[in-house]
């Protein structure tokens, strides 16, 4: 095998390429498919969770298809559920499969819950900068 060494243009930056870890399908993307049959209210903290942890951390807690299954199940049933929470999403959205917040506009109890499921699901520490508590 060559190997070939070329020499980079001055002033032309690398292309920064961000890779994110998927979870394989997994018993955790059961649970949530239980869970969510059982009281459809948990699809606004389980799409805000899975939503903190692609976004600001770049890992897939749960898999793509069901990160894709949780924003049109919250579609659907926008006008019926419930949650103190559901402020933060809006339909559009949804439409676009990912929200808009910054990790200082995800509540506490979502980074929180994402830390404990990230760390016992991938075995991976995922570290929250508490200053940015919202609440």
């Amino acid at each position: 095998m060559k190997l070939v060494i070329r020499k980079r243009e001055p002033g032309v930056p690398l292309p920064v390429v961000e890779e994110l870890v998927e979870a394989p399908q997994s018993a955790l993307d059961e649970k949530v498919r239980r869970e969510i049959a059982s009281n459809p209210e948990v699809l606004v903290p389980w799409f805000l969770i899975a939503s903190y942890v692609r976004q600001v951390h770049s890992l897939w807690l749960v898999s793509a298809a069901l990160y894709d299954e949780l924003a049109a199940a919250l579609t659907v049933q926008w006008d019926i559920v419930e949650h103190r929470y559901k402020n933060l999403i809006s339909l559009e959205d949804l439409r676009e499969r990912g929200l808009r917040l910054t990790a200082r506009e995800y509540p506490g109890v979502i980074r929180s819950a994402a830390q404990m499921l990230v760390k016992l699901h991938l075995g991976i520490k995922i570290e929250i900068d508490w200053r940015l508590a919202r609440g």
